[in-house]
């Protein structure tokens, strides 16, 4: 009896063992095979950037596929101007899924003859107001304090956010 218990978790140990090799080879055999590789770029989380832009600074390689290292794909996302986050994943047979976490904009302020997106930070942002129509208030000037205030009043009070037309520092305040 106790044999027979020993052969059935020597079975079972064998097996766990062959199912963790299977899990962490597998991908290397298959990453070789035509039905893996990346076909279609699915990204979500797209507001204000460019598809083409970002597809272009994913710089997906020719041949890559899904079960190749997603790290430096998400990497040179996150040095994408505009983006704050940037996750990279698959799902098979060939698609590469985006998640983007955009910066987002608090105001609009002018730059040159035209008005630019900025942050919380008044750091403008590579964003094409035009091709988005944000409603934003316009920041006429105190920089980084008053758009600050802005991202809180965002944060905290969207009703009163939405009711902002343009923001400015008076003096000390």
């Amino acid at each position: 009896m106790a044999e027979r218990g020993l052969k059935r978790g020597l079975w079972l140990a064998g097996a766990c063992l062959l199912g963790l090799a299977l899990w962490l080879i597998l991908p290397f055999g298959l990453r070789h095979l035509e039905f893996f590789r990346v076909r279609r770029v699915e990204i979500a989380g797209l507001q204000y950037l460019d598809a083409a832009n970002v597809i272009g600074a994913a710089r997906i390689a020719p041949r890559a596929s899904i079960f190749d290292d997603h790290g430096p794909v998400a990497a040179r996302l996150r040095a994408l101007p505009g983006v704050a986050g940037a996750e990279v994943g698959s799902r098979a047979p060939g698609t590469l899924k985006i998640e983007l976490d955009e910066a987002e904009p608090v105001a609009l302020a002018p730059k040159g003859d035209r008005l630019a997106m900025v942050n919380e930070r008044a750091e403008v942002l590579p964003f094409d107001p035009l091709g988005t129509a944000p409603d934003l208030p316009v920041l006429i000037g105190g920089g980084r304090v008053v758009a600050g205030a802005l991202a809180r009043a965002k944060e905290f009070d969207p009703g009163l956010f939405a009711r902002i037309d343009a923001a400015w520092r008076v003096g000390p305040d």
